[in-house]
């Protein structure tokens, strides 16, 4: 029997893992001419899991907590609000959609609760190398549409280039986890293609946790020989390999330099300035009326407002998302949800809190409803493993 949880358990860490990344591999599946979503897959074998807990009764002795009860309410209420949203959305059609897709980020945070024993390392490793290769497969389509004379080669590119970011994002997770077990090698090749992603902000958010956490460990460090010695012999046995490829070295990280570099131009930056008119519409349109103030202008609203056009569209930050589209009960909903736990789980490891604070600072720069499932599994191991889920040491 003890057998057959550990596969099981196994089983269940990797199609979670697979949920996950599902979003940043798909346009490897759509290169390939897939016929089927694979997020879809993952989610049904996780739903299908879910239900097959719930029918064999593997939970009914388990016990929750008062936070994790309210916790769990807090997002059922506001999936429940979505859905009373659809009676006077501003959306026709894409508010549906949306409302559907929320589903996803509600599996992802209670899938936990169904997980028989978490395995870490799994989890960790098929992360690493599913998110390693589709990084570099990424990073090679790039290069070859840039330098292809055909333009219907780079305008098929631009169609899945966005994944760059959900990449950088689910690197940074990898990342924080490897300084966390003092793999330095491992994270240091990570960040490097986050740099040539272009992910600006999972690199910003990235550097600014890193130097909180390790604060003490920064502001005393002392060189030492034995530490230059093995620089030197690294750069001795690096250089000349780098030297004959630079020119191809150098245009693989060029976008990802650009990108980071235009931010400093931030007055120029087509993507900041669309953030901040994004921000100067939320806020006027969230103080329009009374109604708009309580109830919001319903789920999917923001797109046909912003622009007349009834389909994705978002401020790139959650919590005006919620006040937007769904008012001061959903504002106050997605606070309670990402931002309380943090105070209230003091006690679990710091690199899961980072984890869910890197989640957090993302979703005031770039964060949708309909695309924050990694979020809502960080956020649901946070709260429903009972256990350090790195180390393994159950209470």
């Amino acid at each position: 029997m003890e057998l057959v949880n550990r596969y099981y358990s196994r089983y269940q860490t990797a199609i979670f893992t697979l949920l996950l990344v599902s979003g940043s591999v798909k346009f490897i599946f759509t290169d390939i001419n897939f016929p089927i979503d694979i997020t879809l897959i993952f989610s049904v074998l996780i739903f299908g899991d879910i239900m097959l807990g719930l029918l064999a009764g593997s939970n009914k002795n388990r016990k929750f907590n008062s936070n994790q009860i309210f916790f769990l309410t807090a997002f059922i209420a506001l999936y429940v609000l979505m859905l009373f949203s659809l009676i006077y959305t501003k959306s026709e059609n894409y508010a549906y959609l949306k409302t559907f897709y929320f589903i996803l980020n509600l599996i992802c945070f209670i899938y936990p609760i169904f997980i028989i024993r978490f395995d870490y390392n799994l989890f960790f490793k098929l992360l690493l190398v599913v998110l390693i290769s589709t990084s570099l497969w990424y990073l090679l389509k790039r290069y070859l549409a840039w330098y292809s004379p055909d333009p219907n080669v780079r305008f098929y590119f631009k169609s899945f280039s966005g994944s760059y970011l959900l990449l950088s994002n689910a690197l940074s997770f990898n990342f924080l986890y490897c300084v966390y077990k003092k793999q330095t090698r491992l994270a240091i090749i990570i960040f490097l293609i986050m740099i040539a992603l272009g992910g600006r902000g999972p690199i910003i958010f990235i550097i600014i946790l890193l130097f909180i956490w390790k604060f003490k460990i920064i502001t005393n460090f002392k060189v030492r020989k034995r530490l230059i010695k093995k620089i030197l012999y690294v750069l001795l046995l690096v250089l000349p390999v780098l030297f004959y490829f630079r020119e191809k070295i150098l245009e693989v990280f060029r976008a990802g330099f650009d990108r980071i570099l235009s931010f400093l131009d931030y007055g120029h930056d087509k993507s900041v300035i669309s953030r901040l008119e994004y921000l100067s519409f939320t806020f006027d349109k969230i103080f329009d009326s009374i109604a708009s103030f309580f109830f919001g202008h319903g789920i999917g609203s923001f797109g046909v407002m912003y622009n007349g056009i009834d389909k994705k569209e978002f401020p790139h930050n959650i919590f005006l998302e919620a006040f937007f589209e769904l008012g001061i009960m959903g504002f106050i909903l997605t606070i309670l949800i990402f931002i309380l736990p943090l105070f209230i789980y003091k006690k679990k490891p710091i690199v899961i809190k980072l984890m869910c604070v890197f989640f957090l600072l993302h979703s005031m720069k770039s964060g949708s409803f309909d695309g924050m499932r990694f979020m809502s599994a960080v956020y649901g191991m946070l709260i429903f493993f009972s256990y350090d889920v790195f180390e393994k040491k159950f209470n």
